[in-house]
This record gives C-alpha cells, structure tokens and sequence, in this order.
C-alpha cells in the first residue's frame, strides 16, 4: 500500500497576486493546511477547476469508503459466494480496481 497523506483534505479558494495580476486558484490542503494541490482557475473551464479542486480533497473518504463497501459487501456475501464469485462481480471489480490505483 502506497504512503500517501493522511486526509481530511480541505478545498479552498485563494486569490494570489500571478505576474502582476490578481488570479483566481483552488487549493487542496491537508489537515496541517500543507498545500496539497494549487489549480488556476482558467476562464473557459473555471466549473471544472472547481470541480476537480472537489474531486481531490474528497479523495480520502472516497478511498475509505471504497473499502468500506468492499469490506462490508465481502462479510454479507460470505455465506452465499466464494471470494471468486465475489470478486467477478462488476461493481466489485470496479471499486478495487480504483482502491488499487490510488494505492499502487
């Protein structure tokens, strides 16, 4: 398993001077405030830089509660399948698929 930093992460708007200008960033930061992410807010996609700001900090708990799923749908179908029978389930297959990348 991958180290990564330990969540909450935070989502932010912040407004620095950029080359002389004032522009628009989000920013994801940890627990500590630490900046995890700096994105520019650019003009014709500024919905899908906040967007994505979201998507970051939520990571954590989108991680934790993969697992959770996982974890729980495992013990419930215990008794009924195999863990091959298990494992070949599509939303089975997609959820570890995406804890692996994150933690690969």
């Amino acid at each position: 398993m991958s180290k990564h930093t330990k969540g909450p992460f935070k989502a932010h708007v912040t407004r620095p001077s950029w080359y002389g200008m004032e522009a628009k960033f989000f920013e994801v930061t940890d627990a500590n405030g630490v900046v995890l992410a700096f994105i520019k807010e650019w003009s014709d996609a500024a919905q899908e830089s906040q967007a994505n700001t979201k998507l970051f900090a939520a990571a954590p708990e989108l991680l934790e509660a993969l697992r959770q799923i996982t974890r729980e749908y495992r013990r419930v179908r215990s008794a009924d399948m195999s863990h091959e029978e298990t494992e070949n389930i599509v939303c089975v297959e997609a959820a570890l698929k995406a804890m692996a990348k994150a933690t690969a």
